[in-house]
C-alpha cells in the first residue's frame, strides 16, 4: 500500500498556522491562504546567500540505501517505501532483513558516534557556503533534539545526545546562517494517520496539531536553536511536501 498523504487544503492550513506561530514579532500574523503567505519577505541575506549546504541525517543513515536506477535515490524515504510492494527499496528490505524488521529496529543502530559538527562548519565554510541547515525532524517522525512532547528523540534513543545545539553552535562560530527544516506530518504516527500501528516513543495526545506538532515547534527547547527566526516559505512546493525551512539571522 502507498504512502497517504495529506491534502492541498490541509498543508494550507498547517502552514498558515505555523507562519503564525513562529513569524517575526516584526511581521503580521499570516492566514492559511496563498495570498497571506505571498507577503511573507524573504530576508536580504538570503537572496545573496549563492551558496548553502543541505544535511539530511538521521535513522535513515543505517539502512542508508534507494536505488539509484529508479525514482529519485532518497534514502532518507526508506521507512515509506519499504513499505511499498513492488517498489526497489521494499525488496531489497526484504532481501537483507528478511520479513521480522521493521523501520524502528534501525533505531537503536543509529549511534552518531562520529559526529562532528565543528568540521562539518569548518568544510561548509572552505566550500564558499553562507548557511548550512539540517533535518531537526523528517517524516520518520525522529526528532534530532530533546524534546518533551515524544521518546521519539536523540536524547531518549538512538544516539542518546542533542544533535541540533551543537550543529547550530559550530555553524555560528564560523560565521555561517543556520537553520532546520521540520516535517509537518508524520508517516506512520497514530495520531496523524488514525492508525494503531507500533511507533516508538509515542505519547499520546488528543489532537495532533494542537497538542503535538505546534507546541513541539514552539517549545522552549526547539527555541534554544531558533531565537529570532525567521520562517522561509518560499514557494508552495515546500508547503505541499510540507517541510518548513526556518533560517535564523
Amino acid at each position: 500500500m502507498r504512502t497517504k498523504y495529506p491534502t492541498k487544503a490541509t498543508l494550507l492550513l498547517l502552514a498558515g498556522l505555523l507562519a503564525s506561530v513562529l513569524a517575526a514579532p516584526a511581521q503580521a500574523p499570516y492566514q492559511p491562504t496563498w495570498e497571506s503567505l505571498d507577503r511573507h519577505k524573504i530576508p536580504a541575506w538570503y537572496d545573496d546567500a549563492k551558496i548553502g549546504l543541505s544535511m539530511h541525517w538521521g535513522i535513515y543513515a543505517v539502512p542508508a540505501w534507494a536505488p539509484r536506477d529508479v525514482e529519485v535515490p532518497y534514502a532518507e524515504w526508506y521507512g515509506a517505501r519499504m513499505d511499498e510492494p513492488g517498489n526497489p527499496t521494499h525488496d531489497y528490505h526484504l532481501k537483507t532483513y528478511g520479513t521480522n524488521h521493521p523501520y524502528d529496529r534501525f533505531i537503536p543502530q543509529w549511534k552518531a558516534e562520529s559526529y562532528d559538527p565543528a568540521e562539518w562548519a569548518r568544510f561548509a565554510k572552505r566550500m564558499g557556503a553562507k548557511y548550512m541547515f539540517i533535518t531537526s525532524k523528517h517524516h520518520d517522525g525522529f526528532c534530532l533534539w530533546p524534546t518533551k512532547y515524544t521518546d521519539r528523540n536523540v536524547k531518549q534513543m538512538g544516539p542518546r545526545k542533542d544533535i541540533l545545539g551543537p550543529y547550530f553552535k559550530a555553524a555560528r562560530k564560523e560565521g555561517l546562517k543556520v537553520g532546520l527544516y521540520y516535517s509537518l506530518f508524520e508517516w506512520h504516527n497514530p495520531l496523524y494517520t488514525g492508525k494503531e500501528v507500533p511507533y516508538a516513543g509515542l505519547k499520546r495526545v488528543n489532537n495532533y496539531v494542537d497538542d503535538f506538532m505546534i507546541p513541539q515547534l514552539n517549545s522552549t527547547k526547539l527555541r534554544k536553536v531558533k531565537i529570532n527566526l525567521d520562517i522561509s516559505l518560499r514557494s508552495s512546493r515546500f508547503v505541499q511536501r510540507t517541510i518548513i525551512l526556518i533560517f535564523s539571522y
